[in-house]
């Protein structure tokens, strides 16, 4: 059964006159109404109500993923206050005018639309949740495929990578001095940066994949599988920024200046529920095909291709019992107005201040079929730094192979 409830928490409105004044001695020649300033609230929630929810809730079944829409809406104004003079009236007569005014409702500025998010963020969502819920303990097929690249690494790593960061560096230095010093030849900076680049990747895609494996192991010994209703979800967090101008021409006699600030974030999340029976180990030919190919881990980082074949590939004691993606979006927009005479008008106008802000909750069952991966960058500070050494190694063979 749906319901539909909304509350008005307040709503506050002082009309904004502008008065004219004309003549020698001036006096009054016009009123005029132009906006309000105000304030308001309201908050409206559209809901399913769940026959015997009270029941699942005691017996941990399934509860459907019912659609929900709140959604809380505020906004207040503050208009500009101030006087305009005509200054082509000679003294003593004068012509001016005097008192407040909303710029959206004097010259026509218009709000933004809402914020509207992408369906294919929503999708990656899906597709990182399903992968999520779907991934072993521990891989058997990639394990053993990394089996042979896990015992180079021991063997040759282990006595050279200890120092992080700044000391990583230092001792890249250090080791290039002394092989110049044996040869007498000068430092060479090139060699020290491979050499640290060297180690960086090692410590990045070596030893720390190798940390992560042995937790899978330890998560695999103590794995039980019940049958019990499961869920695994994904996050991702959008940062909404931005900011736009708008100018416009009043009566021949001015310029209004909008500037338009909305900042917020915008936060989705996809929840997988399952009845988990699935075994710790996992066997996926075509995960560990794409695992053990090169650079497929860069490749993830714009176009999850990993995590795709992770969510469409079946698994044994996997049963899927639905998907839930909500989406909030939490922002506000700021509209500030100043204004410039144009002869032989002069303003002298305190800035107007609007603000509206938006929170808008939604959630509903995804029942389409597994999308496509689609371009999703997904780049911290750490990856940018390994996109940098990975291209300067690449950079190194290239040269080698050209006998450069």
């Amino acid at each position: 059964m749906s319901r539909t409830r909304s509350t008005v928490y307040y709503d506050t409105s002082t009309p904004c006159s502008w008065d004219w004044y004309y003549g020698d001695p001036p006096a009054f020649a016009g009123h005029y109404v132009l906006g309000s300033q105000y304030a308001y609230k309201e908050k409206s929630i559209i809901d399913v109500v769940t026959t015997n929810y009270g029941e699942l809730v005691r017996s941990g079944g399934f509860r459907p993923i019912n659609p929900v829409s709140i959604f809380t809406f505020e906004k207040s104004n503050v208009p500009m206050v101030g006087r305009a003079d005509n200054t082509s009236i000679s003294p003593p007569a004068a012509s001016y005018f005097v008192g407040g005014g909303d710029p959206f409702d004097w010259v026509g500025f218009t709000y933004a639309t809402e914020y509207v998010y992408s369906n294919s963020d929503v999708d990656a969502c899906v597709i990182k949740a399903l992968a999520k819920a779907k991934q072993p303990d521990l891989d058997i097929l990639t394990f053993f495929g990394e089996l042979p690249l896990t015992v180079e690494l021991l063997q040759n790593a282990l006595n050279r990578f200890y120092r992080l960061g700044v000391k990583v560096a230092r001792k890249a230095r250090k080791r290039e001095i002394a092989r110049a010093r044996k040869r007498r030849q000068d430092y060479d900076y090139a060699k020290a940066l491979l050499e640290f680049n060297s180690l960086w990747l090692e410590a990045r895609y070596g030893w720390r994949p190798l940390a992560y494996d042995v937790q899978s192991i330890l998560k695999a010994l103590s794995h039980k599988s019940e049958g019990l209703l499961s869920r695994r979800s994904h996050t991702m967090t959008i940062d909404i920024s931005e900011t736009n101008y708008d100018a416009k021409h009043f009566a021949s006699n001015s310029t209004w200046n909008l500037t338009q600030k909305r900042e917020g974030k915008c936060k989705i999340r996809a929840v997988v529920y399952y009845l988990d029976d699935m075994p710790a180990l996992g066997a996926n030919p075509l995960v560990t095909a794409w695992e053990l190919t090169r650079f497929s881990f860069v490749i993830d980082w714009f176009i999850d291709i990993g995590s795709w074949i992770q969510a469409i590939s079946p698994r044994v004691g996997f049963a899927g019992k639905g998907i839930s993606v909500s989406v909030v979006r939490d922002y506000s927009d700021t509209y500030t107005t100043t204004v410039t005479g144009e002869a032989p008008w002069s303003y002298s106008m305190s800035t107007a201040t609007s603000v509206r802000k938006y929170q808008r909750y939604d959630r509903w069952a995804y029942e389409d079929i597994v999308p496509l991966p689609s371009v999703q960058v997904n780049l911290n500070k750490w990856k940018v730094v390994d996109l940098i050494a990975l291209a300067i190694q690449a950079r190194h063979g290239v040269l080698s192979a050209l006998r450069l």
